[in-house]
């Protein structure tokens, strides 16, 4: 894949496991999307390159405009 061409989407970007997620496809060239529900916890991730989206897992109209175009998801599922 090509970095450039390939669009990513990091869920939970804020928290322990997303930040390096994101930061890591950002790094690699990936044009990166990051969701959160509170956009402010985002603003290295927004000064890094950043798409920064606020969305929630509850909202389906939020995470269909979070999900357009996108070629990788990234998900981190708490146990």
């Amino acid at each position: 894949m090509n970095p450039n061409q390939t669009q990513v989407l990091v869920h939970g970007a804020t928290g322990v496991q997303g930040r390096p997620v994101a930061t890591e496809f950002l790094s690699a060239g990936y044009p990166t999307r990051v969701i959160t529900r509170q956009p402010e916890k985002a603003a290295a991730l927004a000064e890094a390159g950043a798409t920064v989206l606020q969305a929630d897992l509850a909202d389906v109209a939020s995470l269909r405009r979070a999900y357009d175009g996108v070629q990788i998801v990234a998900l981190q599922i708490p146990f």
